[in-house]
């Protein structure tokens, strides 16, 4: 039986690539991140009408787990701290 090289893998949420640094693993969080932020749009969460409160507890129940699962033990760069 032959095992296929692969250049990056996904295992338990986390990206791990053949070259063993966090990018691959940071950039797939911040642009799913991204998508679900804008994917909840549609519950107007932007409208100017709602309250602050409201938003920000959005944004801590949808949008932070999303950011902050598997990112305990990675070393982030400074780029990636201005993104995130």
């Amino acid at each position: 039986m032959k095992i296929e090289k692969v250049n990056r893998i996904k295992y338990l949420g986390v990206m791990v690539n053949s070259k063993n640094n966090n990018n691959d693993h940071v950039d797939s969080t911040i642009k799913s991140t991204i998508i679900s932020f804008y994917t909840t749009n549609n519950l107007s969460i932007t409208n100017m009408q709602m309250k602050t409160r409201i938003k920000v507890m959005h944004f801590k129940t949808l949008c932070r787990p999303k950011l902050s699962y598997g990112c305990e033990p990675l070393k982030i760069n400074s780029s990636h701290n201005g993104i995130i």
